[in-house]
């Protein structure tokens, strides 16, 4: 709060599927970077773990229906237009409990990003509302989206490797700094 420099905030995305991958980021990337950890990680628990001795801040990926679901699997515990919402309530239970300590939640799933359940309300509120209860907040991966409802939520300004060439994330790097100095914060996700 001392300063009015600008913010630049970057979430990874998919951690903890390949255990050393993730091990080498977590002790790689400086302790400002925020994790996103899939609860279908074979041990979600170790990663956050190790996630808090490193100092880095971390979130749960919720799977939600993505833009071409069918082609897209966001896997078997994913939260879907067509289920009920009982059936969303106790699939959103299963994604919060793998893991414990994170500040909030995501819909970034590796590549995915929930677009599809994310644009029905009926479906989307009660999940939201869900972790506004919990006390937890939401990163909306779909780039410059508005807030959401119910819950602290914020959109991510720029996804930095899509696609993932080097040409590109530079190019993406640099208009999140951009941006960053043109409004005082930007939010990056990888």
């Amino acid at each position: 709060p001392a300063t009015q420099a600008p913010r630049i905030g970057i979430v990874i995305a998919g951690v903890g599927l390949d255990e050393t991958e993730s091990d080498d980021a977590i002790r790689a990337l400086p302790a400002a970077i925020t994790l996103a950890v899939s609860p279908y990680a074979p041990a979600p628990e170790n990663v956050a773990a190790a996630a808090r001795r490193a100092g880095h801040e971390y979130l749960i990926s919720i799977p939600l229906e993505p833009a071409g679901y069918g082609l897209n699997d966001p896997g078997q515990h994913a939260l879907l237009t067509g289920a009920s919402p009982s059936e969303n309530a106790q699939r959103l239970d299963w994604v919060l409990s793998r893991l414990t300590g994170y500040v909030g939640a995501t819909g970034a799933l590796g590549d995915m990003r929930g677009e599809r359940f994310a644009d029905v309300p009926e479906q989307m509120d009660p999940m939201l509302a869900t972790l506004a209860r919990r006390g937890l907040l939401y990163v909306d991966p779909r780039q410059g989206k508005a807030r959401l409802p119910h819950v602290w939520s914020r959109a991510v300004d720029v996804v930095i490797d899509d696609p993932p060439s080097a040409a590109s994330i530079d190019a993406r790097l640099a208009d999140l700094e951009e941006r960053a100095h043109n409004t005082g914060a930007a939010l990056g996700l990888i």
